[in-house]
């Protein structure tokens, strides 16, 4: 289902990369590149159900902080965007 669902965003936003976590610290580097304005998409597939619950906290964190919005894709998939774009 995600290599289906990677093909339609990839699809829908040219140009936008998928970013895949191995670790919390990646999260760091997404969070500053939402705060620098820019849309990130986040699989957290690859990560543990505890650093994945830990890492999707921190970056709706970042969003409230921000004003940033977050959307699920799907159940794998998550789009964080600054709260200029609509």
């Amino acid at each position: 289902m995600f290599v289906g669902a990677r093909k339609i965003v990839a699809d829908v936003v040219a140009g936008i990369d998928i970013r895949t976590p191995l670790n919390m610290k990646d999260c760091t580097r997404y969070a500053d590149a939402l705060l620098d304005d820019q849309l990130v998409l986040v699989s957290f597939d690859k990560l543990s159900p505890e650093d994945r619950m830990r890492s999707e906290d921190y970056m709706a964190g970042v969003c409230y902080i921000a004003g940033a919005t977050v959307a699920k894709i799907n159940d794998d998939l998550m789009m964080y965007a600054p709260g200029k774009v609509e």
